[in-house]
């Protein structure tokens, strides 16, 4: 395939908003996120010939994009044979497996794109972020979870933790379009709830208060966004659109589209 090195790489976002919103209607926002992941795989390879055989191993020599992602997988954690060989066989029983795996991680890699200023490419996610590695294995290691496997669940879920620096409990129930921005140190406890669209950023912690069983973590609704080194604590609800300042710690409950800081964090205004 001959490169055209005048093509801008960058995608513009109004219209990847756009195209994206209206393949969601038709059911498809898979292929057209795929397409363009290996589009921008092929562009790439024009610029830095040295990735050539990674981006044609990890992309491009793939059909489907589940393929694609599971092999990302095994090469990012392939120093730990137990992990890769999970996340092998769960590519050859993926729709049985873990049915929304797929379009949770699309939908991931868009708000990734659509919320990282300097993410400008849809292929970025899987080549470099661990936040997005984290939540796909997460996904992987829950349905262990869920399945009567917690041994084997939190035996993942440990090596995940120190390979990555994230911890997030196999109970935990993540829905799709989490950002993990930088990622390190996170920590997210059992009983925790993460709605659509969250972000979080580093050295974030969903934790208890102290209370040793039950529903001790805290819930978080949509489009809420959690600065670095927050600490929400107990079974509390942050409401829609919340923003949480640096370095916060939250004890209590905060309404939608509040704008909370401090240790105790308070409300100082609405977003």
């Amino acid at each position: 395939m001959k490169i055209n090195n005048n093509i801008k790489l960058e995608a513009p976002r109004h219209f990847s908003h756009y195209v994206f919103k209206k393949a969601c209607m038709y059911g498809k926002k898979i292929k057209l996120i795929w397409n363009t992941i290996k589009l921008e795989a092929k562009l790439l390879t024009g610029y830095e010939s040295i990735l050539k055989k990674p981006l044609y191993n990890r992309f491009i020599g793939h059909k489907a994009f589940n393929s694609s992602l599971l092999y990302s997988l095994t090469k990012n954690l392939k120093d730990n044979p137990i992990i890769k060989a999970i996340t092998i066989r769960t590519l050859y029983n993926i729709h049985m497996y873990i049915p929304k795996l797929e379009p949770f991680a699309i939908q991931d890699i868009y708000m990734v794109f659509l919320k990282d200023p300097i993410i400008n490419k849809y292929i970025m996610p899987m080549l470099y972020l661990k936040g997005f590695h984290a939540i796909v294995v997460y996904r992987i290691y829950s349905c262990f979870w869920n399945r009567n496997k917690q041994l084997l669940s939190t035996y993942i879920q440990n090596k995940i933790s120190v390979v990555l620096n994230i911890d997030i409990h196999p109970a935990a129930y993540i829905y799709n379009g989490t950002v993990f921005d930088h990622a390190t140190g996170v920590v997210i406890g059992e009983t925790s709830v993460l709605k659509k669209g969250i972000s979080i950023l580093q050295q974030v912690t969903l934790g208890g208060s102290g209370k040793l069983k039950g529903n001790r973590h805290p819930k978080i609704n949509e489009e809420v966004t959690i600065g670095a080194g927050t600490s929400v604590l107990g079974n509390i609800k942050i409401d829609n659109k919340v923003k949480l300042g640096a370095g916060s710690v939250v004890l209590h409950s905060i309404p939608t589209r509040k704008t909370a800081v401090g240790i105790p964090a308070n409300i100082i205004t609405s977003t």
